[in-house]
C-alpha cells in the first residue's frame, strides 16, 4: 500500500503481553518516488513510545528474516497489552509505503523506573542523542519541547534540578522531587536564548532514580547569527509614534520583503521605531530602502538609543541621503547604508527615524543590527546635541542681533570605565560662550553630563568655529565640535512681543492679516480717549551705529489716521532722536527727515537716524499726541557699524 495523501495514516496493531519489543518494518525499494522521511511511530496502546523517520528510497538492511529484509524502528518498553505501529504521510517528500511490520519480544519490562526522552515522539538516546535548535537570528530565541517518559514499573523521581548549558534557559519542566508514575510522562521546554552570536553546544542533564541512567545526558546545539533584521511589517517591534496613526503610508512592490513605508512632516513630529532586545555589546546599525529618488529626504534622520528612547539616552545616529541608493554593504539579500557603530550597555537597542522635512519623504523599510563584540574595556565618549551626533557639527541657525541662542550638549559614557572631562579645558570659538557645565566631570558607565553653549549674537555675521575639551577616552582624548550660526545685523520687536520688550498704555490690539506678523495696536487721539503710548525696549544692545525703522499698515491715504504720529528714541533715558510719522500713507512713502524705506523680513520699514549707541538699552516710544489714530506695529534697530 502506498500514498502521498498527507492526511493518510496506516496502523498495525498487535495484542501482546507487557515487555520489551524490537519493532522492524519492510518495504520494496524505489530510488525515485518513495519518501526519504517516512514517519513510523510506536505506541503503547494510545501512549507514544517513540518515532523514527526512515528513508524508503533505500532497501531495508538491518535484519534478514522469513525471506525479507527488515529495517529496525527500535526497541520499546510496552507496559500494556496492545502495541501499535503507525505510519504517517504527513510532511513526506514522496510516496510512503505500508508493508510488513515485525515485532520481537526481547525482554521483560524493567522492574524499576526507566527514563526515556523524546522530541516529537522521536527517541533521544542518553549520551549519544542530540537535539538541533537550528540557526536563528540574533535576539530571536528558539524553543523546543522534550518529553520525559517512565516506561518502567516503578515511579521515576527527579533527584535534582534539570541542568541546561550556557546560552539556554529552562523555561518549564518538572522540579526536583517530582514523581512520574509508570506509563506517564512530563514535558520540559528549553529555549536557545540567542543573545550572543556563535554556535552554542552543551548538555542537558536530567537526574533521576533510574539505576541505569541516573544522569540522563543529551546534547543540544544551535547557531546564532550575529545579525538581526526588523522589517516595517505591521506590528513590528517599535512601530510608529508621535504623529497621526495614518501618517506613514505603505507602498508595495518594492523594498525588502516587498514593501516600505513613507512619511513627511506635515502636521508634527512623525517617527518610526525599530526596537531590538539585545545583550550589552558593540553593534553596527544599518538601514535599507528600495531606491533613491529626488522626492526622498536627503537628510533622513536615524537616531540610535541605548534603552528607552523616552529617556533620551542617545548613543549614535546619522542623517542618511535617501535620494541615493544604499550602498555601504550587501548582506542577507539587500544593500544597506550604515547608521554607525554604537555601544549598548543595557538590554534594548532602539532605532528611530524622524520625518522632519515638510516636503521630502523619509522612507521606513528594514533595519539591520550586527553584534561586533564586547564593549571596549575603557571609557567611551559620545557627544550629542538634540539627539544628533555633535561631532559632525551643530547649526545654531539664524538669529537677530543680540537675540542669544542656547544649545545643550550631552556627554554620554558608553564605555565600561569612568569617563573624566576636564572642565578647565573647554575653549569656545569667537561669538560663543560656555554658560554652564559640564554638570558632571566624572561620568560613570551609562551616565550623562550636560553643558550649555550660547551664541552671543553680539555682532552680525557668520559665527563658526570649534568647541574643544579633553577627556580620558584613549581614542578621543580631544573632542572637537564644530558649531555655526548666522547673526543678522538687526533686531525687531513686534507689538505682540510683550515678553521681549513691547509694552503699551491705552492702546487696543487687534488681528490684521495685512499688518506685520498679522496684528497691530492702535489708539485714538488723546483729546478723544486720553493719553496712550506704545514702547519698544531693546536691551543688551551692542555698542555701535544704528538706524531705527518702523512699519505699519498701508491704508492708502486714510484721513482718519495721524499724519504726525510722534516718535522718540532714547538711550538709557537720554534722547537720541525724535520725528513724526505720516501714517495716512504706508511706510514706503518718503517723509521729511526719513532715510527712506527698506524691505526686511517681508515688511517695508521707514527708517530714521543714524545715531550712536553705547548701550545697553534703547527705547522707542510712540504717543497719541497726534491729529488722528496712531498705529503701533513693528520696530527695527539696524546696526550699520561699530
Amino acid at each position: 500500500m502506498f500514498t502521498v495523501d498527507p492526511a493518510a495514516v496506516a496502523t498495525t496493531s498487535f495484542s501482546i503481553t507487557p515487555g520489551q519489543y524490537r519493532v522492524s518494518v519492510t518495504w520494496p525499494e524505489n530510488a525515485s518516488y518513495w519518501a526519504t522521511n517516512a514517519r513510523h511511530e510506536v505506541l503503547d496502546g494510545s501512549t507514544p513510545r517513540g518515532a523514527v523517520t526512515l528513508n524508503q528510497r533505500l532497501a531495508p538492511d538491518d535484519l534478514l528474516d522469513l525471506g525479507f529484509a527488515w529495517e529496525h524502528v527500535g526497541v520499546f518498553n510496552i507496559a500494556g497489552s496492545t502495541l501499535r505501529v503507525r505510519l504517517s504521510a504527513a510532511g513526506a517528500d514522496g510516496y510512503v509505503i505500508a508493508d510488513g511490520v515485525r515485532i520481537e519480544r526481547v525482554g521483560d519490562v524493567s522492574p524499576g523506573p526507566e527514563i526515556q526522552v523524546t522530541e516529537d515522539f522521536i527517541d533521544i538516546p542518553p549520551e549519544s542523542g542530540t537535539a538541533d535548535f537550528g540557526t536563528t537570528d540574533l535576539s530571536t530565541p528558539v524553543t523546543k519541547t522534550f518529553t520525559i517518559s517512565n516506561y518502567g514499573s516503578q515511579p521515576l523521581i527527579l533527584t535534582a534540578p534539570i541542568s541546561v548549558p550556557p546560552g539556554y534557559t529552562l523555561v518549564t519542566g518538572p522540579a526536583s522531587g517530582f514523581s512520574i508514575i509508570p506509563g506517564n510522562r512530563r514535558t520540559l521546554t528549553v529555549r536557545l536564548d540567542a543573545q550572543l552570536p556563535g554556535t552554542h553546544t552543551g548538555q542537558i542533564s536530567i537526574f533521576t532514580n533510574d539505576n541505569d541512567n541516573s544522569v540522563f545526558n543529551f546534547t543540544v546545539t544551535g547557531t546564532v547569527l550575529p545579525t538581526r533584521i526588523i522589517d516595517d511589517d505591521p506590528g513590528f517591534p517599535g512601530g510608529y509614534g508621535d504623529g497621526p496613526s495614518n501618517s506613514w503610508a505603505t507602498l508595495s512592490g518594492a523594498g525588502r520583503n516587498g514593501d516600505f513605508r513613507y512619511s513627511r512632516n506635515v502636521v508634527g513630529s512623525e517617527t518610526a521605531m525599530w526596537t531590538f532586545n539585545v545583550t550589552a555589546g558593540q553593534y553596527r546599525v544599518s538601514a535599507t530602502w528600495p531606491f533613491g529618488s529626488t522626492g526622498y529626504d536627503d537628510t533622513a534622520r536615524f537616531i540610535v538609543f541605548n534603552g528607552d528612547p523616552a529617556l533620551g539616552d542617545y548613543v549614535g545616529g546619522r542623517n542618511l541621503n535617501q535620494q541615493a541608493d544604499p550602498d555601504d554593504r550587501f548582506t542577507l539579500g539587500s544593500w544597506w547604508e550604515d547608521v554607525g557603530v554604537v555601544s549598548i550597555t543595557g538590554t534594548l537597542l532602539a532605532v528611530q527615524l524622524r520625518a522632519d522635512d515638510p516636503l521630502l519623504f523619509a522612507l521606513a523599510d528594514s533595519v539591520l543590527i550586527e553584534r561586533l563584540g564586547e564593549i571596549p574595556a575603557g571609557p567611551e565618549v559620545v557627544v550629542s546635541q538634540d539627539n544628533r551626533d555633535a561631532t559632525i557639527g551643530t547649526d545654531y541657525g539664524t538669529t537677530q542681533l543680540n537675540r542669544t541662542l542656547d544649545r545643550t550638549f550631552k556627554i554620554t559614557n558608553s564605555g565600561m570605565a569612568p569617563l573624566t572631562v576636564d572642565p578647565a579645558s573647554f575653549t569656545m570659538p569667537d561669538g560663543y560662550q560656555l554658560i554652564n557645565g559640564p554638570s558632571l566631570t566624572t561620568i560613570n558607565p551609562g551616565e550623562q553630563s550636560t553643558f550649555v553653549v550660547r551664541l552671543t549674537a553680539a555682532d552680525p555675521g557668520t559665527k563658526a568655529g570649534a568647541i574643544t575639551f579633553t577627556t580620558n577616552d584613549t581614542d578621543e582624548g580631544v573632542i572637537n565640535l564644530d558649531v555655526s550660526g548666522e547673526v543678522l545685523p538687526y533686531r525687531i520687536i513686534d507689538d505682540q512681543d510683550t515678553a521681549d520688550g513691547y509694552s503699551q498704555t491705552g492702546m487696543i490690539s487687534a488681528a490684521n492679516v495685512m499688518s506685520y506678523r498679522g496684528d497691530a495696536s492702535y489708539a485714538d487721539i488723546a483729546a478723544n480717549q486720553g493719553p496712550a503710548s506704545a514702547t519698544w525696549t531693546f536691551t543688551n544692545l551692542s555698542p555701535g551705529t544704528y538706524y531705527v525703522g518702523l512699519t505699519w499698515l498701508d491704508s492708502d491715504g486714510n484721513p482718519l489716521l495721524a499724519d504726525n504720529t510722534p516718535v522718540t528714541v532714547l538711550e538709557n533715558g537720554t534722547p537720541l532722536l525724535s520725528f513724526t510719522l505720516n501714517q495716512e500713507d504706508g511706510p514706503e512713502q518718503p517723509t521729511a527727515g526719513s532715510l527712506g524705506s527698506v524691505l526686511i523680513d517681508g515688511a517695508t520699514w521707514q527708517t530714521y537716524g543714524v545715531f550712536v549707541v553705547t548701550g545697553p538699552t534703547v527705547t522707542v516710544t510712540m504717543t497719541n499726541q497726534a491729529e488722528g489714530t496712531i498705529l503701533a506695529d513693528g520696530v527695527l534697530l539696524y546696526r550699520t557699524g561699530d
